[in-house]
C-alpha cells in the first residue's frame, strides 16, 4: 500500500495501519495549522492518500475526516513520528515531507505556521535541513506550474 508513495519500500512495513493513521494525523495538522481548512487542502490531501497509499476516495476521505475530527490537537507529535521513524526509511520520510509541502501549497501560498510545522515534522523524522529545503523548493516550483 505505502509502496506507491515511496517506490518500493526497503523494509516491509510492520504496522501499515498505524503508519497510515500517523500520516493522516500529521496531514491534518498541516491542513489546519493556518486556521483555515480549505477545499484545496482537502482535495490535495485526499489525492495524495489515494495515489500514494492505494486506497479509494471513500477511505481517504474517512481518514482525513477522522484526523480532523479529533477534538483536541495533539500536544505531542512524538507518538506519531515514532511510528513513522520505526517503519519508514529515510527516503520514505523525505518523500513524506514533500507531501506535507504539497498540502501546504494547495492554496498557492505557504503560511508561516505551515512552514513551522513542516520544519518540526522534518526534525522529528530526522530529515536533514538540506532535504527539507530541497523538497520545499521542488514543491514551490511544481505549484507554480499547476
Amino acid at each position: 500500500m505505502l509502496g506507491k508513495l515511496f517506490g518500493q519500500a526497503s523494509n516491509p512495513i510492520k504496522d501499515e495501519k498505524g503508519v497510515l493513521n500517523a500520516i493522516s494525523i500529521l496531514f491534518a495538522e498541516v491542513i489546519r495549522v493556518d486556521f483555515k481548512i480549505e477545499t484545496a487542502d482537502l482535495t490535495v490531501t485526499r489525492r495524495i492518500l489515494m495515489e500514494c497509499h492505494d486506497i479509494g476516495d471513500k477511505e481517504a476521505s474517512q481518514l482525513i475526516d477522522q484526523a480532523l475530527s479529533i477534538e483536541k490537537r495533539p500536544t505531542s507529535y512524538h507518538p506519531f513520528t515514532q511510528i513513522l521513524n520505526q517503519n519508514l526509511s529515510y527516503a520514505e520520510k523525505v518523500d513524506l515531507i514533500h507531501s506535507f509541502w504539497k498540502i501546504a501549497l494547495a492554496d498557492k501560498s505557504v503560511d508561516k505556521y505551515e512552514e513551522h510545522i513542516i520544519r518540526k515534522f522534518a526534525d522529528l523524522l530526522h530529515v536533514s535541513h538540506k532535504d527539507f529545503i530541497y523538497k520545499k523548493n521542488l514543491s514551490v516550483k511544481g505549484a507554480k506550474y499547476d
